[in-house]
């Protein structure tokens, strides 16, 4: 079972998977002045793209709400590019 907070950094081409939700990377780059990852998201049928940025645009999708941490774009293309997620249930709330 998925705890209700997890983490993971995650390189263009792999996929991460929470709960019965697939979370793969799409690109990164730049929105409105953040750093930005495009996700696409799967839940058996439901497919859908998503943006998040380091500057708090998130996605609810599935029970989970994603979010980006930060993002390496290297300067060198054979290299991949990485991000760090953070998937939250959408019903948990932070203590504190």
């Amino acid at each position: 079972m998925s705890m209700a907070v997890e983490e993971i950094t995650l390189s263009q081409g792999s996929q991460w998977r929470i709960g019965e939700v697939r979370v793969g990377i799409v690109r990164v780059g730049v929105y409105e002045e953040s750093d930005a990852a495009e996700l696409l998201l799967r839940d058996g049928s439901e497919v859908r793209h998503a943006l998040v940025t380091v500057g708090g645009q998130e996605e609810e999708f599935a029970g989970w709400t994603f979010s980006l941490l930060w993002t390496v774009r290297p300067v060198d293309r054979t290299e991949r590019e990485t991000v760090r997620l953070r998937a939250r249930r959408s019903d948990y709330h932070w203590a504190g």
